[in-house]
């Protein structure tokens, strides 16, 4: 039997499908756009869509966004792309029906995995696909951490290669594609390019790598479509492929039902036109070095807080180097450690075959374990730049680009145990891990964090994290529990530099959300 189709999963689908395929492509496919709008940038719903009185109220917790782009597929698999249709989403009710039809098969397919063993597995998968929606909106912040890596010399002229268009190319039209699709559905093709400085050839290479056509796009769907544990949760083309080319009242026009799967695309999923291009992974890792620089460099206040850079040493006839970047507020210091390495696809979606995730977990203990071999040079006083002291405490961090999500004493444990295991092998000291206690947190969170450890100090920020109780959590959820004011407060830290990028003129939407 065929893994990717489950029987009984297949004939709970069926209700989802039949109820689509009375539904017309563009006219869903606008409706999707019109709601995930609203639920992303506050867009007014347009008129001509019933909404129910209470929606407005109650949002996503009656559709959601990661519910909208599991329909928005089947939309392009079974909607009928021309003659009359039967049902409209602009219909609360055909809405309300499509979205519980979809959320019965979720429960269905739950029942069938749910267990004890897998539970913590399934919330790991979860936050992967409902969280982002939230921590990875399109706003300054995130454009801007983006254009600042990939805009550091080596990457881009990588990117270049990959794509044909420098960093500024690729992300001026990806912001003026996002700021059209987000007040209108279809855009006439070829467009009209009346932004100084961009072409119609560049739009051509940017649409080459970001867009298909519908039968294109239809046959990667189907090719994809899973119908068992992984039905909402497997791979799909939408997201290589955000913007559809595709006729729409008779012409050749653009249309991109979900914005924000434009946005990740042009910003994070760049590493899937540049992962294999000669010297990559060298150019990212020091691109995403040197901006953890920058957010220490804006993020602290310089009479209370040393920041040291990575420098060689030697021991014997081998050359080291000390971590990325040392944080000293003398009596406590960061050992930070700056990682692209991020968690394989499968390993945010799997639930039944667990050893995928827990390889991806062991390559983060070996990051981990990097940063205690570094720590013991450090206390043996190989260090030239920053001498042992033995009454300041050290806190381990390795800081990841994108989320992994490490929380839960599943997922927590298994690391520790790998970091362990790892760790004496390499006779590395155990007792390390009682007197450094590692911390693992995403680029967005740091941001966060070295703010709040400016203000209240690293020693009280680290010590409450790494506390038993809460070593389970995320950085993100201990800061807004033990430091609510502080976090919400951070700032941006790179107004000038977005100032810089030039987007305000393709659109004054973007917000400075932290």
């Amino acid at each position: 039997m065929d893994t990717n189709q489950d029987p009984t999963i297949f004939e709970a689908y069926k209700p989802l499908r039949n109820g689509i395929r009375k539904l017309e492509l563009a006219d869903s496919l606008a409706v999707i756009r019109a709601y995930m709008s609203n639920l992303q940038f506050n867009q007014d719903i347009p008129s001509d869509c019933e909404v129910h009185p209470d929606y407005y109220a109650k949002g996503a917790a009656w559709v959601a966004e990661f519910h909208l782009e599991t329909i928005c597929r089947e939309v392009v698999l079974h909607a009928k792309e021309f003659g009359r249709a039967e049902d409209t989403l602009k219909d609360w009710k055909t809405l309300a029906r499509t979205v519980n039809r979809l959320k019965n098969l979720e429960e269905l397919i739950a029942a069938r995995y749910r267990s004890s063993d897998l539970l913590m597995q399934e919330l790991h998968r979860m936050a992967h696909r409902q969280f982002p929606w939230q921590a990875f909106r399109p706003n300054a912040v995130n454009i801007t951490r983006y254009h600042m890596i990939y805009g550091h010399p080596p990457l881009a002229e990588i990117i270049k290669t990959a794509t044909g268009l420098l960093p500024e190319e690729l992300f001026l039209f990806g912001m003026a594609l996002l700021g059209v699709f987000m007040n209108t559905f279809a855009q006439d093709y070829p467009a009209v390019i009346q932004i100084p400085g961009l072409s119609s050839e560049g739009l051509d290479r940017f649409l080459g790598h970001f867009s298909r056509n519908l039968p294109e796009l239809k046959g990667l769907l189907q090719a994809e479509h899973q119908m068992n544990e992984r039905f909402a949760y497997a791979y799909h083309s939408l997201r290589a492929f955000p913007l559809i080319r595709m006729k729409f009242q008779g012409k050749d026009h653009l249309v991109c039902p979900i914005p924000t799967l434009l946005f990740w695309r042009f910003t994070a999923g760049v590493y899937y036109e540049i992962f294999s291009q000669p010297g990559f992974e060298n150019a990212f890792g020091e691109a995403f070095q040197w901006y953890v620089g920058q957010v220490l460099e804006n993020g602290t206040t310089k009479e209370k807080t040393r920041i040291y850079p990575e420098c060689e040493y030697r021991v014997g006839r081998d050359t080291k180097r000390t971590v990325d970047w040392i944080v000293d507020q003398g009596n406590a210091a960061l050992f930070v450690e700056a990682k692209t390495k991020r968690l394989r696809f499968e390993a945010r979606v799997e639930i039944v075959q667990q050893d995928i995730l827990s390889i991806e977990l062991d390559k983060l203990a070996a990051m981990i374990v990097q940063v205690y071999k570094s720590i013991r040079d450090y206390r043996d006083g190989k260090y030239p730049n920053y001498p042992f002291d033995p009454q300041r405490k050290i806190y381990p961090m390795v800081v990841t680009l994108e989320d992994w999500f490490l929380m839960g004493p599943k997922m927590v444990n298994e690391v520790k145990d790998d970091v362990s295991r790892r760790m004496e092998k390499e006779e590395i000291p155990l007792e390390y891990l009682k007197e450094m206690p590692f911390s693992v947190c995403s680029t967005h969170e740091f941001e966060q964090a070295v703010q709040v450890m400016d203000q209240v100090g690293i020693l009280t920020v680290m010590q409450g994290k790494v506390d038993d109780s809460r070593q389970e959590w995320t950085l993100s959820a201990f800061l807004r529990d033990a430091f609510r004011e502080y976090a919400r407060n951070s700032r941006f830290l790179f107004q000038k530099e977005f100032d810089a990028i030039g987007i305000k003129t393709i659109g004054g939407w973007v917000r400075n959300e932290v």
